[in-house]
């Protein structure tokens, strides 16, 4: 039960316990008083046949009359002991004929103060008010009623008098009770009060006046006056020598005459007149003063004109465009200034000279951001409201880093920043880092749409509450490098000490650019210093900081990569494929860049599964992921491949479906348990002893399966092998055979590593580079139109310039490059592809921005992946300057196997140009179809010259 639940009903028993409430009288028949139940401090009647509600607590009764029930009905509900109440109220009950104190006293009620709430229409008279002693009189009437000029004769000890729609005649006025200290007068018919009626009221400190009768006001007489809120057409008042506080709505003018020297706050909301000249002069004392217009240019620039001791200005709906320069001149001491809901756009220079001014409100202007380097410059500020300005975003946009400034920069002493509705969609770097004293900051209703890594680092003194409900906010992003950074603690240290910021959020999509986000507060959940409230992700049900990581999901659309007839969805680092019935006929590839940890292909017709369709998308760097992640990738790959026309294995793709620990379902498919199935049999096989939960269906995180056709149980392996295993009189033939070339060679290429390595010396050596290079030459298919396709990083575009300018000249080569040859707006995984396939070489200018550069090495590894589909060394590999293979070969597990396999060229090798000619294609005849004329390169930096290469001794 709610706390505030728990001290109603505590409450309510203490009400029941020690009040006693309304009864019946004793003989009351059942249609004169009948009881109808209580609840709380309401208690229920049937009184001459009508319902009726008395309502009582320890302070206060209220008692509304009805038709038929009167204030003289004998058989009225009453307390069977008088009660002592602060406030009666009587609702639409009209006095009796003894008064109102007699029929109070018939209902056993004492009230100090009453309320007359709708009296009927007529004369209250002092009859009705005899016998009362009262400190407080309300009446408030709807119907028209007149004032007797004595009615308030028998109350003369009343302090608090309240007139709404009573028509007070003068000579009333001028006999109201002397120990008045508080009187309001709304609608009460008086053209003017007369002066000597305040010298009567000695007393008097309150006053509020409102009727739209009154023409004039003279408040001299009223001594002990200090309180006055005017709501009429005044062309002007004049004031008493004690008034300290005055208020004028709807007046003609504000001209304030009489003795003005203790006034100390003066507020105007609306007027006709503009204030005539030194309006304040009188006023030494005044501290503040609020003055809404209602129009424009009611306000010139010598309206604060003698006002030196001004502390507070506000001016609002005043149509300001400017700032006069006269007002900061004026008031040199202003501390507050609140100028909302004008047209002002720019900030006078000489605002920045307040230097006293503390609190600055310019809400509903139209400001631009430059204003606010004139606010950044005012020494003492500490309270800034800026909004429902077109401010924009503060600290850049665009491709501006997170790290940029605001122009408030400078306000160090800044402790509360309102930026709502200004345009802002992003958080700057000084409200988090550079204002250490800011506790609390308004970026409600803006454009921020998203969080990032240095959004949720501040630095402060204080705890700082940061509101953005009401942006169209989506994630709380991380990049997979600042993940890595907050598990190896790469954080700055000048955020540690620091107070933390609570960030009040709305509801998140909670999609994948949360992912690593919610990998860091799991892992880490005390590396920022900001806490977030309020982010619950609507969709997961589910706070943001709870949602385990691999729920953060986004569907990838065709057109970003996911396979026709495919249900996609991604996180931050691996892509999930379900593409169960979607009558697909060989294995779908994954998004560019996105390994497919899990690949669903149940009831498809699949009837074959190579090597290549699980390299490299499907692959997983399981070393370097355990070494900086810290979670063991062997239960995060899945492949189901059940249901389809699998009939049998080669060796190296069966090899390669569990490496990793990867879970692989081929239940329902045509197995054959013949020799051919022999490979896939010894992968189960290897690694499966041991291991539990490896029959079945793909098991969870931690469990991974392996599942096997029906029937596994009777194609036993060991009767496979034994009955496949061939005769060894063949293989003794052959290995008598080897014994002996290989005494005949001996020294000479005993292994193929060491032919392969015979290849190296020669080639970096430039020796027989025609026999070295001659596999490269072989099997040129003269059906493409391009010679090479050059993948490269553009920030190595000088490189592929100087290769296109060499090889190209006089249309011997076409080459084809991404910056000159693509077309424009199709979609780059699609072009890599088909560069690739049109060309009879790919050139891949390896460098470190290429190996950082995820589309080049998309492009790599669609190279890699097609030459190993065509069994042809049609990828050659440059290691630009700077780079060496060593490095290169760390980068990625198949480009370093590659460069173990295969011959690669140095740019910066003396007979690098001699080695490139002889591993290109034959330049094709003059005229030859499918040869596009070369298209101009733009100009570019020249590169070094290399040094003369000496001619090759084998050419």
């Amino acid at each position: 039960m709610a706390r505030n639940e728990i001290w109603v009903l505590v409450w309510m028993y203490l009400v029941s316990t020690t009040a006693e409430g309304p009864r019946c009288p004793p003989g009351a028949a059942d249609d004169q008083c009948r009881e109808d139940g209580s609840a709380a401090d309401e208690y229920f009647f049937y009184v001459n046949g009508a319902k009726l509600r008395l309502i009582y607590g320890q302070t206060y009764y209220h008692f509304t009359c009805l038709d038929n029930v009167t204030l003289e009905y004998e058989w009225l509900p009453r307390f069977e002991r008088a009660v002592n109440v602060s406030k009666a109220w009587l609702t639409a009950c009209a006095p009796p004929p003894r008064g109102y104190a007699a029929g109070l006293r018939a209902l056993g009620v004492a009230p100090r103060a009453l309320e007359l709430a709708r009296p009927p229409a007529g004369a209250l008279a002092a009859a009705a008010l005899r016998g009362l002693a009262l400190r407080e009189l309300g009446v408030a009437a709807r119907a028209p009623l007149r004032a007797e000029p004595a009615f308030l004769a028998p109350l003369a000890g009343l302090s608090v008098l309240r007139l709404a729609n009573v028509s007070l005649p003068r000579e009333a006025a001028l006999l109201l009770p002397p120990a008045l200290r508080s009187l309001s007068l709304v609608d009460v018919g008086v053209a003017a009060l007369p002066a000597e009626a305040f010298g009567r009221l000695p007393a008097l400190t309150h006053l509020v006046l409102s009727d739209p009768l009154v023409r004039e006001l003279d408040l001299r007489e009223a001594t002990a006056l200090r309180f006055a809120s005017l709501s009429a057409p005044l062309a002007g008042v004049t004031l008493g020598p004690s008034v300290v506080n005055v208020t004028l709505r709807g007046v003609r003018g504000v001209a304030l005459l009489g003795d003005c020297s203790s006034l100390r706050r003066v507020v105007v909301e609306g007027f006709e007149e503009p204030p005539p000249a030194r309006w304040l002069a009188a006023c030494p004392a005044l501290r503040e003063l609020s003055v809404r217009c209602g129009r424009a240019g009611a306000l010139g620039a010598g309206a604060l004109a003698g006002a030196r001791a001004l502390r507070e200005l506000a001016v609002s709906r005043c149509g300001l465009r400017e700032l006069p320069p006269q007002w900061l001149a004026e008031a040199p001491a202003l501390e507050a200034l609140d100028l909302s809901d004008n047209e002002l756009r720019l900030l006078p220079s000489e605002l920045a000279g307040a230097t006293a001014l503390r609190r600055v409100r310019l809400a509903g202007n139209r400001l631009e951001a430059e204003a606010l380097r004139v606010l950044a410059a005012l020494p003492a500020l500490q309270d800034l409201e800026l909004e429902r300005n077109p401010l924009g975003d503060l600290c850049g946009s665009g491709d501006v880093v997170a790290n940029a400034l605001s122009p408030l920069w400078r306000a160090r002493g800044l402790r509360s920043l309102s930026l709502a509705r200004t345009n802002v969609s992003r958080v700057c770097r000084d409200w988090r880092a550079d204002l250490p004293r800011l506790a609390a900051l308004d970026l409600r209703h803006n454009r921020v749409p998203l969080l990032q890594f240095d959004d949720l680092q501040w630095r402060r003194d204080v705890a700082t509450r940061v509101d953005l409900r009401g942006n169209p906010l989506q994630d709380v992003h991380y990049s997979r490098e600042q993940f890595q950074a907050v598990l190896a603690g790469n954080l700055s240290s000048e955020f540690a000490s620091s107070p933390l910021t609570t960030l009040v959020l709305d509801a998140l999509q909670c999609e994948c650019g949360s992912y690593w986000f919610a990998r860091a507060v799991r892992e880490r959940p005390r590396h920022a210093r900001a806490a977030l409230r309020g982010a619950h992700c609507t969709a997961l049900g589910a706070a943001l900081e709870a949602v385990e990581p691999r729920r953060l999901t986004c569907a990838l659309p065709p057109r970003a990569g996911c396979p026709a007839g495919c249900a996609c969805r991604v996180t931050g680092e691996h892509a999930r494929l379900a593409c169960e019935r979607a009558g697909l006929r060989r294995v779908p590839r994954a998004p560019p860049g996105l390994p497919a940890r899990e690949l669903l292909l149940a009831h498809n017709y699949i009837a074959d599964v190579t090597l290549d369709d699980f390299t490299p998308d499907l692959e997983v760097r399981v070393e370097r992921f355990e070494r900086t992640v810290g979670y063991d990738t062997s239960t995060m790959n899945i492949l189901d491949l059940s249901d389809n026309l699998i009939s049998s294995v080669d060796a190296a793709t069966a090899a390669a479906l569990f490496e990793a620990g990867r879970s692989v379902r081929l239940d329902g498919n045509p197995l054959r348990c013949d020799c051919d199935a022999l490979p896939l049999l010894r992968a189960l096989d290897g690694g499966a002893a041991g291991r539990p939960g490896r029959e079945g269906r793909p098991g969870r995180e931690g469990r991974p399966g392996r599942a096997v056709w029906p029937g596994r149980a009777a194609c036993r392996g060991a009767d496979l092998e034994r009955d496949c295993a061939p005769a060894l009189w063949p293989y003794a033939l052959a290995a008598l055979a080897l014994a002996a070339a290989s005494a005949v060679a001996a020294g000479c290429l005993v292994r193929p590593a060491a032919r392969q390595w015979l290849k190296k010396f020669l080639l970096e050596r430039g020796l027989c580079l025609r026999w070295v290079l001659r596999p490269l030459r072989e099997d040129d298919d003269e059906r493409r139109p391009y010679d090479a396709f050059v993948s490269f990083s553009h920030h190595d575009e000088r490189f592929a310039a100087e290769l296109a300018r060499r090889l190209e000249a006089g249309a011997a080569r076409r080459l084809c490059l991404h910056s000159r040859d693509w077309r424009p707006g199709d979609w780059i995984p699609a072009q890599i592809a088909r560069s690739v396939r049109r060309s009879r070489r790919t050139l891949v200018l390896l460098s470190e921005r290429f190996l950082r550069s995820a589309w080049a090495r998309a492009e790599l590894r669609e190279a890699l992946g097609a030459a190993l589909r065509e069994a042809r060394p049609r990828l050659l590999l440059v290691l630009l300057p700077g780079l060496s293979a060593a490095r290169a070969a760390a980068a990625d597990p198949q480009l370093r196997a590659y460069l173990a396999a295969v011959t690669y060229l140095r740019w910066d090798d003396p007979l690098f140009w001699d080695k490139l000619l002889l591993a290109m294609p034959e330049p094709r005849a003059p005229g030859t179809a499918g040869t596009p004329a070369p298209l101009p390169l733009p100009p570019l930096p020249p590169l070094p010259p290399l040094a003369a290469p000496a001619p090759p001794p084998c050419a």
